[in-house]
């Protein structure tokens, strides 16, 4: 579905992009461009380009850019298809951005590469307790 986008990015070389991936959104004239990098990068085909976004999975999520610039890579790595990326999916399950997690959960499923046990039940147990399932169950239990 995104790809319809990348033609609206061409125009922006993967190296200009990967410099406003890295900067802070505060110092750029326009702090959009950030975002529009990662949506680049997802079209980029170049290790580097893939190392970016992975870096950007851990951009600080305080600052609103950031956030959703982080949300865009973690779709972009899904798109992307790459299986290197998918500690970095795993470790965004754990934060607190319900969006940042949804794409997380998106991508690891783009992606398609066999999970081990170990990434099946965390990723259930994310999924159970977003949808807030886990806490019925283990109320249940503890009432047995």
């Amino acid at each position: 579905m995104s790809e319809r986008f990348d033609v609206l990015f061409e125009g922006m070389p993967e190296e200009k992009a990967l410099m406003y991936l890295r900067a802070d959104p505060e110092k750029l004239d326009n702090p959009v461009d950030k975002y529009m990098a990662a949506t680049k990068l997802a079209a980029c085909h170049s290790e580097r380009s893939l190392d970016g976004l992975i870096e950007a999975v851990g951009l600080n999520p305080e600052n609103l850019i950031n956030r959703i610039t982080r949300r865009k890579a973690l779709e972009a790595l899904g798109r992307r298809k790459d299986k290197k990326s998918l500690p970095h999916l795993f470790n965004a399950l754990c934060f607190d951005d319900e969006p940042s997690v949804i794409n997380a959960i998106d991508s690891i499923a783009q992606i398609g590469e066999p999970l081990t046990d170990e990434q099946c039940n965390q990723l259930v147990g994310r999924i159970l307790q977003r949808s807030g399932i886990d806490n019925n169950i283990n109320q249940e239990w503890n009432g047995l």
